[in-house]
């Protein structure tokens, strides 16, 4: 019976149909735009774009999402509002009172589309002013600011899609993300405490870094560069493997090679992209709702910038030769215009793309029109913008080259650079000061002893033992200070060889400058550290130098029987002179580099946060003390100066 069985469980076993697949959940998508072109302090100019950009960012969340889905919060001027009629019309004030509203409206949205059994896409998107105070990142609202805690705890914690995607376009957005540093420098993040990446694994962001007080707008563009980089890619100008999805990887990727002919740092915007739960492969944007395609065949290079009916620039891309593309357009008439070299100047064909007309569209089929917009200019600065193609070869370049899973430093701005210089030149200012009022304290010093030994040796009454002993102890504390001013000349101080090493960095690139600073900053820290411990250890040197002159003279004066000898009270008031300047040398003075690091420490914010943080000068006494001698009245004298 048994062999029997076999064939039975077999055949069994292929006619037991597979358990079926899981029907896939429904995506839904919901998208929150903020802009503000407001700044709140006076120190920065206000924004010209940020409400166009807040139009652009709806448009594009539209088209893919739906009409119904998108939230704005602009205030447009009056250009803006000829342009956008109907966002300005629907679009709120960009207050946190407003925001919170609107939060808590698409908390409610986004579960009543679970519980219907939806997967949920939420996109969040913050353009505007921004920086980083008391250790937490900030973007401005129209009346207050909305902070790296704020953003945490009344935004991400409150909506809790499947999936949220957050984009920033502010300065120093990196630090809305991390936490700096309890007391440290604005470019130090806190990794011993998560960031909202690492809170949240369903979070992922892409953001603009840039470290410098100046979000960078084009006019040409009418829109924030690093904004306007991102919707050309979420178009489909990113998608370098056509399957529908422009990925975090993509997109970040796009953006590093439209900034890469821009030679100057200060205006190419630097990207910082992570997935959620640090998946940079997936998808940021997927086209699904729209049904306006344009199709660009593989075959051929082409650089094209397309702009709306309202001749608006829409997006531009460059497309490596073998790559196709295919964008995602809104449903109006667009226009195409392609750049081709020419002899003289670069020709410029245009066609017209009618949304409207039909669901997908070939870029070569397009009818060609007059180009009525071609003869814009471009700024000399921004004309590099888009200069290098993009498509699978470049992206495979920009996956191959090695990534660090946290940015080395963040925020390091020209300021930061010329700050850190100043200091070092009023150390060494100081220091020089310092020698010369040394060398001064010297010279009146030989002064004195001159009129001392004069005296001595022409006295008759005086044993020859007692005058070597008193020419000791007179030009010993001197000769001491000479030879320490005559070895510092001939040797450039700590201070003086960092300020070279500084100035000899690369200071023109954020890259360069960033190594720059931070490496001298450390090295800035080890020498007022270093000065520190030896100015302890001079202090206890002199201290011991004192204990000996006081003892020296004490037994001297107990040999000779509390009889007066002068060389015995030379001693003892040069051994209370040399521990008074011990003692202050130890518990008050302060060399020139530390207190110049103490400022340098002040200056970059070093308190904590707080309502009214202490002044970081009122917890440090200083002093420069400087030996003082001079004759007066037929005698001489010794003292110190201190300036406190």
């Amino acid at each position: 019976m048994l062999p029997a069985s076999i064939p039975l469980a077999i055949s069994l076993a292929l006619t037991t149909p597979a358990p079926a697949a899981p029907a896939p959940r429904a995506s839904v998508g919901f998208a929150l735009v903020v802009t503000n072109n407001r700044s709140l302090t006076s120190s920065r100019p206000d924004l010209q774009y940020a409400d166009d950009d807040g139009a652009k960012y709806a448009d594009l969340f539209s088209d893919e999402l739906g009409s119904g889905q998108v939230t704005l919060l602009a205030d447009f001027d009056v250009s803006s509002r000829r342009l956008y009629p109907e966002w300005s019309s629907r679009a709120v004030a960009p207050t946190r009172a407003n925001l919170d509203r609107a939060v808590a409206r698409l908390s409610d949205e986004i579960a009543h589309a679970q519980a219907g059994g939806a997967a949920v896409q939420l996109y969040l998107v913050f353009a505007g002013h921004g920086d980083v105070d008391h250790g937490q990142g900030y973007l401005d609202l129209a009346d207050q600011r909305l902070t790296a805690r704020d953003l945490d705890e009344s935004v991400l914690a409150r909506l809790k899609a499947d999936r949220v995607h957050l984009i920033l376009d502010s300065c120093n957005s990196y630090f809305m993300l991390n936490p700096r540093k309890p007391g440290g420098k604005r470019w130090q993040t806190n990794h011993d405490v998560a960031g909202v990446l690492d809170k949240y694994p369903n979070l992922g962001a892409i953001i603009s870094t840039s470290a410098e007080a100046v979000t960078y707008e084009w006019s040409e563009l009418q829109s924030g560069i690093f904004s306007y980089e991102l919707r050309s890619g979420l178009r489909g100008a990113a998608d370098v493997d056509g399957d529908g999805q422009v990925s975090y990887a993509e997109l970040a990727a796009f953006v590093d090679a439209a900034n890469q002919d821009i030679r100057n740092d200060l205006y190419r915007p630097k990207v910082f992209a992570r997935g959620p739960a640090h998946d940079d492969s997936e998808a940021l944007l997927t086209r699904h709702a729209s049904t306006h395609l344009l199709k660009i065949e593989a075959a051929g290079a082409r650089r094209l910038t397309l702009r709306d009916s309202q001749g608006v620039r829409l997006l531009d891309l460059n497309k490596e030769d073998s790559t196709p593309i295919t964008l995602s357009l809104p449903a109006e008439h667009v226009a195409i215009y392609e750049k081709t070299p020419g002899k003289e100047r670069p020709l410029v064909r245009v066609r017209d793309f009618d949304g409207s007309a039909g669901p997908v569209a070939a870029l070569d089929e397009l009818p060609q029109v007059e180009p009525g917009l071609s003869g814009r200019g471009e700024a000399p600065v921004f004309a590099a913008l888009f200069a290098s193609p993009f498509g699978a070869r470049a992206f495979a370049v920009a996956q191959a080259a090695p990534k660090e899973m946290d940015p080395a430093y963040f925020g390091i701005t020209r300021r930061d650079a010329d700050q850190l210089r100043s200091h070092l030149e009023m150390t060494i200012k100081l220091e020089q000061d310092r020698i010369f009022a040394l060398g001064l304290g010297v010279g009146m010093a030989a002064l004195v002893g001159a009129d001392v030994l004069s005296t001595t040796l022409t006295s008759k009454d005086m044993k020859t033992a007692d005058k070597q002993s008193i020419v000791f102890s007179t030009l010993s504390l001197p000769a001491v200070f000479a030879g320490a001013v005559l070895v510092r000349s001939f040797f450039r101080s700590d201070s003086e060889k960092l300020l070279a090493e500084f100035d000899r960095g690369d200071l023109a690139s954020e890259e360069g400058r960033g190594r720059a600073v931070l490496e001298t900053r450390g090295k800035f820290r080890r020498v007022a550290e270093s000065k520190h411990r030896l100015r302890y250890i001079l202090g206890g040197i002199v201290l011991g130098v004192a204990a000996a002159e006081v003892v020296f003279g004490s037994l001297d004066l107990s040999r000779h029987h509390g009889s007066e000898q002068a060389p015995d009270y030379v001693a003892l008031s040069n051994g209370a002179i040399i521990a008074a300047l011990g003692a202050l040398i130890i518990g008050v003075e302060r060399l020139p580099v530390e207190r110049t690091w103490e400022l340098y420490e002040a200056d970059q914010g070093g308190a904590t946060a707080g309502p009214d943080p202490e002044p970081v000068a009122a917890k440090h006494a200083s002093a420069s003390v400087t030996p003082l001698f001079g004759v007066a009245r037929g005698g001489a004298f010794f003292g110190l100066g201190a300036t406190f």
